[in-house]
């Protein structure tokens, strides 16, 4: 009978225990996700969820290995990023400056993430940004590295719509398209309408530093891969 109730008090106390690092978790990753929203600046508190077990040893040692971190609607260089995912890995916020929210700056030994921008949200850029005087769209090419690309121009006085492949790829955080040649029909006979066309979506200034080093087409938008090092949240960006 002893035996029984011993094992009962064990299961409880480790029932509290789990209950209490989960608790302790959930309320750990909302204060995280309000400094996180604070010191860069986004539109809306992000979700956000500390990863590893347990997570109060976590808390006491001031260092969580993996926070996750996911964002909409997150503007940069007047593109809106759909989606921001990011995991920071390293977090430093001490137990005790989190508690009494004296929390000015969170040191980051790294960061991952992906910038997901739909077409819509890319073609919602380029329609306020024409390149060359073309109010150009984007669509889903077919394969990770093409878009097709489309546009209506005047030719022999009448409205031509253009269509193209274009390139993507990312150099210092601009994701850029570039079509070498627009081809176009006007009424029943078909022509070449030479001119090489380059669109680019500025990116530079992502949340956590974050430096795109790939882009992929999907068939909704264009996703960047990036990481950055040994950055502070809440610093200035230099």
């Amino acid at each position: 009978m002893l035996r029984r109730l011993l094992i009962v008090i064990v299961v409880f106390l480790i029932a509290i225990v789990i209950a209490a690092d989960r608790i302790g978790a959930a309320v750990g990753a909302h204060v995280l996700a309000g400094k996180v929203q604070h010191f860069e600046g986004l539109p809306q508190r992000p979700s956000a969820s500390i990863e590893g077990i347990p997570f109060l040893t976590q808390a006491f040692g001031g260092k969580y290995s993996n926070v996750k971190i996911t964002a909409h609607g997150v503007p940069v260089n007047g593109v809106s990023v759909t989606t921001l995912s990011a995991n920071l890995h390293g977090v430093h916020l001490p137990f005790s400056k989190a508690l009494h929210g004296s929390v000015s700056r969170v040191p980051v030994d790294h960061a991952s993430g992906t910038a997901f921008v739909s077409f819509a949200d890319a073609n919602a850029y380029l329609a306020k940004h024409p390149v060359a005087g073309q109010h150009v769209q984007i669509a889903s090419g077919g394969s990770a590295n093409t878009v097709n690309v489309t546009d209506r121009a005047r030719a022999a006085g009448a409205t031509v719509s253009l269509h193209g492949v274009g390139l993507v790829s990312v150099s210092a955080n601009v994701v850029r398209v570039d079509v070498g040649q627009l081809s176009g029909s006007a009424g029943a006979s078909h022509k070449k309408l030479p001119g090489h066309v380059s669109i680019s979506l500025p990116l530079q200034g992502l949340p956590f530093r974050l430096q795109l080093l790939s882009v992929k087409v999907s068939p909704s938008g264009l996703t960047g891969t990036g990481g950055a090092t040994n950055i502070v949240l809440g610093s200035p960006v230099h």
